[in-house]
């Protein structure tokens, strides 16, 4: 079955530690962790149209180009870390814009992550 996960932020800051698995099956998996305790978890079923969309990114392998990682970000810089079938890989929120695949990737994990919790959960 395939798989994308991501994980950003810190759970010591304002809104917390986020992990987010997507599987093939139509399901999310979501936690959010601050100052140290589970603020929300769920696990459902959503669109099926949106997950096989989510996974025509990958597909190409395009979203695995990236620009020259950059060791340090901005102050307050989110970095995502990826996990798709196996491959992970870190960036930063600023390189994202410059893969068009990884980006359209970013934004409707960002859409379903809203959606599933109604905006209580921020990726």
């Amino acid at each position: 079955m395939a798989r994308i996960k991501i994980q950003v932020g810190n759970e010591n800051f304002e809104h917390g530690l986020t992990r987010v698995t997507l599987e093939s099956d139509a399901s999310i998996h979501i936690e959010n962790i601050r100052n140290l305790e589970l603020k929300k978890k769920l696990t459902e079923r959503i669109l099926a149209a949106k997950v096989e969309k989510a996974f025509e990114h990958i597909r190409t392998k395009d979203v695995f180009k990236l620009p020259k990682a950059r060791t340090l970000g901005l102050p307050d810089e989110a970095r995502y870390k990826l996990e798709i079938d196996g491959t992970t890989f870190e960036v930063w929120d600023g390189d994202v814009a410059a893969n068009p695949q990884l980006d359209a990737l970013l934004s409707l994990l960002k859409e379903l992550v809203a959606q599933s919790t109604n905006g209580e959960v921020l990726l």
